[in-house]
C-alpha cells in the first residue's frame, strides 16, 4: 500500500477526478439538465482543484494575454448598445476563462496532455450521440438531404470538432509512447477521412472541404514525407498506389452523393456566400462607425440585416469592441505561430511544424465562425499552446 502511495500521488488523483469532470461535461454539454450542473458547478470545482495543485493566475503566457482580451471586451460593455446582450455574452465569456484556466494548468504536465486530447475525442462521440438520438432520431436517410443542425447542436459546430479530432488522432500517434497505441492512432488516423467526408455531408458545410480535409492532407503529407524520419520507400510507395487506388475509385461515386446532396445544392448555388459576403461587409462597416470600443459584446448582430453573428472572429471583435480586440486576438494567434516557426527553424522537429500548421489552420478557420466567446473552442485552442510550452520547456531539461 505504501508503495502504491507513493505512485498514485494526490496530484494523479485530482486530475483523475478532474478528466472524468471533464469528460462528463463534454459528453452531456447539449443536455440542459446535466449542461447546467457543470456550467455552474463542475467548472468552478475543477478550476479550484486546478489552482491548488499549482497555486498559478496565469500557467503562461498566451492565457495572460486572453484574459487581457477578455478585460478588454468586459470593458467595452459600458458603451454597448443594449447591455443584457453584452451581459450574456460576458456570462459565455466567464465560462471560456474557467474552461482555458482548467487545461492551461493541467497541459503543463506533460503526463496529462495525451489524457487532455482524449477529451475532444469524447466531445467529438458526444456530439455525434446527440446527433443520432435527439436530431436524427434514428433516421439516418436524412443526412445529406437535411442538415444536421437544431438550437444546440449547430452543423458548424460539429465542424469545428472535426477538426479538432483531426488534429487529436494525429498528434497522439507522435507523442504516445506505447508502440501499440501510437500504431493504433497512426493507423486509425484513416479513419478521419471517411469521418470527415460522412461530417460534410451530414452538415452540408463547406468549411469541411475548405479546411479540414486540406488540414488533414497536409498532416499527413508531412508525417510521412516533410520530415527528416526514417519512412521505409516501399512503405511511400505503397501508400502512393493506394491513394491513387482510392481517389480512382471512389472519387467519381462520392462526388455523385455529394452533388445530390444538401451540400451540393449548396455548392450549386454558392452556398451561403452571399450571406456571408453581406455579413462582413455590415460587420466591417460597424466596426468603422465605432473603432475605439465598438457596440459591445453581442451586439453587433443587432445591426445585422438578419439579427445574427458576423461568422468571423476578427469582424465580431472589430464590430463589438473595436480595433483594440481584433489586434489583442489577431496578436494571439499570429505570435503562436510565428513562436512555433523559430523553434522549428532551431530544432527541426516535426511536433513544432506540426503546431506551426495547427496554427495556420486556425488562423484561416476565424473567417468561418466566431471562436472567442466558445469554451470549448477556446478550450483546445489553449490545450495546443500550453501542449507546445510544456513540450519546448520538457525539450530543455
Amino acid at each position: 500500500m505504501n508503495n502504491l502511495a507513493k505512485i498514485v500521488t494526490p496530484r494523479m488523483w485530482a486530475f483523475a477526478l478532474t478528466w472524468v469532470l471533464l469528460c462528463f461535461t463534454v459528453f452531456m454539454a447539449y443536455y440542459e439538465q446535466y449542461n447546467v450542473i457543470s456550467l455552474y458547478v463542475f467548472y468552478p470545482l475543477m478550476t479550484v482543484i486546478a489552482f491548488i495543485q499549482k497555486p498559478k493566475i496565469f500557467p503562461n503566457n498566451y492565457f495572460k494575454w486572453l484574459i487581457i482580451l477578455y478585460i478588454w471586451v468586459s470593458f467595452t460593455t459600458v458603451g454597448a448598445y443594449d447591455t443584457d446582450v453584452a451581459l450574456r455574452e460576458l456570462h459565455q465569456i466567464l465560462g471560456c476563462i474557467l474552461a482555458t484556466y482548467i487545461f492551461a494548468q493541467w497541459a503543463q504536465y506533460h503526463k496529462a496532455i495525451p489524457w487532455l486530447y482524449a477529451v475532444f475525442i469524447v466531445l467529438f462521440i458526444g456530439a455525434v450521440h446527440y446527433a443520432r438520438t435527439s436530431i436524427l432520431e434514428g433516421n439516418y436517410d436524412l443526412i445529406g438531404k437535411e442538415r444536421v443542425s437544431d438550437d444546440l447542436l449547430n452543423a458548424n459546430t460539429i465542424a469545428y470538432f472535426t477538426f479538432y479530432l483531426t488534429f487529436v488522432i494525429f498528434i497522439l500517434g507522435d507523442i504516445i509512447h506505447t508502440p501499440l497505441l501510437r500504431t493504433l492512432f497512426r493507423a486509425g488516423y484513416f479513419l478521419t477521412f471517411p469521418i470527415i467526408y460522412w461530417v460534410a455531408m451530414a452538415t452540408a458545410s463547406v468549411q469541411v472541404g475548405a479546411i479540414i480535409a486540406p488540414f488533414s492532407v497536409v498532416l499527413l503529407f508531412f508525417r510521412y514525407w516533410g520530415t527528416k524520419e526514417e519512412h521505409k520507400p516501399w512503405l511511400r510507395f505503397l501508400l502512393v498506389l493506394s491513394l491513387i487506388a482510392v481517389v480512382y475509385k471512389l472519387a467519381p461515386i462520392l462526388m455523385t452523393e455529394i452533388m445530390d446532396s444538401r451540400l451540393g445544392a449548396r455548392l450549386d448555388t454558392g452556398g451561403t456566400s452571399a450571406n456571408r459576403l453581406q455579413l462582413v461587409q455590415e460587420s466591417f462597416s460597424v466596426g468603422l462607425h465605432h473603432p475605439l470600443i465598438g457596440v459591445g459584446p453581442g451586439n453587433f448582430r443587432l445591426f445585422s440585416y438578419e439579427q445574427v453573428f458576423s461568422h468571423n472572429t476578427y469582424l465580431e471583435l472589430f464590430a463589438n469592441t473595436g480595433f483594440i480586440g481584433m489586434l489583442i486576438f489577431i496578436g494571439l494567434t499570429f505570435s503562436f505561430c510565428w513562436t512555433q516557426w523559430k523553434r522549428w527553424r532551431e530544432k527541426r522537429q516535426l511536433i513544432y511544424f506540426i503546431f506551426l500548421v495547427f496554427g495556420i489552420f486556425f488562423i484561416g478557420y476565424q473567417f468561418f465562425y466566431v471562436f472567442y466567446a466558445d469554451l470549448r473552442l477556446m478550450a483546445f485552442w489553449m490545450l495546443v499552446v500550453t501542449h507546445s510550452e510544456t513540450y519546448y520547456s520538457h525539450d530543455h531539461t
